[in-house]
């Protein structure tokens, strides 16, 4: 479903043994009344500092890396112990949250935050971008830090159904399988880097995949069609260095109807 915003905005459908996203992921501008959400800033925390709406939590998608790993986007290895902190900060799976970051114009941490908290088990999660809640707001943004309260804790209810494991991409490679592998490190990260991700099949901008999805749609059957692969049952991967772009792209490949898999580290996972 297309949302008009001033950008294309996507209410996301993936299937799951439990719940489908598009039961728990919607892309639209914030609830009128804020206090019925938490609210969740994904920019940078000087800009949340500058300029932030009312009661809004500063989250960084790295809080999430795994200490000392090879990649940035590694998860941490507990999951409740994201939980638990989560709950320290006043951040429940029971209650609605609604992420706002910076868009097309930032590297789309709010994309991966809202496939975070959907893996963790949240049961309502909304995001959009930093200007459409800019505009809606027709109060001053507040400055300085905020302090809530911390809530009850809370146990996750892990949705990985989707998640690809390195042991799992190196099988299907040897295998041979079908699958697409969707590069979307954008025209300045060509480079050719070692590692199981290379060749990729296509290279697409992420912020295609919002400002013209019509294309990037087209790109992708356009490669099924080419190779006679059944959009259905073809794996596809999006990559990207940490895991950001890949987690928001994996969402709308999900939309689109697509058999997609997300791979957490990213790109750089294992190289």
């Amino acid at each position: 479903m297309v949302r008009n915003l001033g950008i294309s905005l996507f209410l996301f459908f993936m299937s799951c043994s439990v719940y489908a996203a598009s039961d728990i992921i919607e892309f639209k501008a914030p609830p009128k009344n804020l206090s019925e959400v938490s609210l969740i800033d994904a920019r940078s925390r000087d800009a949340w500092l500058g300029g932030r709406l009312p009661n809004s939590i500063y989250l960084d998608w790295d809080h999430f890396s795994q200490p000392g790993a090879g990649s940035r986007g590694s998860l941490r290895k507990n999951p409740q112990l994201i939980a638990d902190d989560l709950a320290l900060i006043g951040i429940h799976k029971d209650q609605p949250i609604y992420i706002y970051g910076r868009g097309i114009k930032g590297r789309a941490d709010e994309g991966r935050l809202a496939w975070i908290f959907y893996w963790l088990g949240f049961k309502k999660i909304y995001i959009s971008d930093f200007n459409t809640a800019k505009i809606w707001s027709d109060k001053a943004l507040e400055k300085g830090p905020y302090f809530p309260k911390s809530t009850k804790p809370w146990k996750v209810d892990l949705r990985s159904t989707d998640i690809l494991s390195l042991a799992d991409y190196k099988k299907m490679r040897k295998e041979r399988k079908p699958l697409i592998l969707i590069d979307l490190r954008g025209h300045g990260q060509k480079e050719k880097l070692p590692g199981i991700y290379t060749p990729h099949d296509l290279a697409l901008h992420w912020t295609l995949f919002l400002t013209h999805p019509q294309i990037a749609k087209s790109s992708i059957e356009n490669l099924l069609k080419s190779r006679s692969f059944d959009k259905s049952s073809t794996p596809i991967i999006p990559i990207s260095f940490a895991g950001l772009r890949s987690a928001y792209i994996y969402l709308i490949l999900k939309s689109w109807g697509y058999e997609s898999y997300f791979i957490p580290d990213g790109f750089s996972m294992e190289l």
